[in-house]
């Protein structure tokens, strides 16, 4: 459902702001940014997220553990 509502979201947005760029592009004689700049462009497949290692969740852990007042007790 997340999906399909981020797709909606993004094709609002790109009917949009096409709308709004050729509308500015018809009125003013300035320079443009390029409408591909202007859209919201579905993620590259393949560039792949960056993983999370256990040290780096351990650390996020503590980090948060600190920040409430815990107390770190390692085995």
């Amino acid at each position: 459902m997340v999906d399909g509502y981020m797709r909606n979201e993004r094709k609002e947005h790109n009917n949009r702001m096409s709308l709004a760029w050729h509308t500015a592009a018809m009125t003013f004689k300035q320079e443009m940014p390029s409408l591909e700049s202007l859209l919201i462009l579905e993620e590259d497949e393949t560039t792949p997220e960056p993983v999370q290692t256990v040290d780096n969740m351990l650390g996020v852990c503590k980090m948060l553990n600190a920040a409430y007042g815990g107390n770190v007790i390692e085995a």
